[in-house]
């Protein structure tokens, strides 16, 4: 490995320690020991993934947490990243290649499994923070906060539906 000096980052960890630690099960792409400390500096983290595309994984897992609409363009550069590798296998006539590459399918309808669980998460903490001390409330208030939470149970119950389904699809062999 490369001497990496004194590469510095003014970018201090986002995640707390314990959720940084939490996510480690998660890291499918990593060896044990490819998993940089918390706190690990960014510039540091992608220079130890040369050549790589696992540095988002370790600066994550380091407890540097990218902004949702950098997880979106992230998810949209990986998929214009596997439509160019669609392209290049069929003009290289390589088709076998190139069914390979739309098997990334799947990988979506697994990132798609996990956000329908977290929406459900979050949907019922909303509704049980509108619930809460419902009975100190003024009676407006108390409807509306009583409104928000039916609302919030009723995205939670959709993205379980969509959950169920979305199980399914992922058990389905590839013909």
């Amino acid at each position: 490995m490369a001497d990496l000096g004194a590469m510095r980052s003014t970018h201090q960890p986002t995640m707390g320690v314990a959720s940084s630690e939490a996510l480690a099960q998660f890291a499918k792409g990593l060896a044990p020991t490819e998993i940089p400390a918390y706190g690990t500096s960014l510039p540091e983290i992608i220079a130890r993934s040369a050549p790589w595309r696992d540095w988002l994984e370790g600066a994550v897992l380091a407890g540097h947490v990218p902004h949702l609409e950098g997880i979106e363009i992230a998810v949209r550069g990986a998929d214009a990243f596997t439509w160019e590798q669609i392209e290049e296998s069929k003009e290289h006539g390589a088709l076998g290649d190139a069914i390979g590459w739309t098997h990334t399918a799947d990988h979506y309808r697994v990132l798609i499994m996990l956000l329908e669980r977290l929406l459900i998460k979050l949907e019922q903490e909303n509704a049980r923070l509108h619930r809460h001390d419902l009975e100190h409330m003024k009676h407006g208030h108390r409807a509306v906060n009583e409104i928000e939470a039916v609302a919030a149970d009723a995205r939670a119950a959709l993205s379980r539906s969509r959950l169920v389904t979305l199980s399914f699809d992922h058990c389905i062999p590839d013909s």
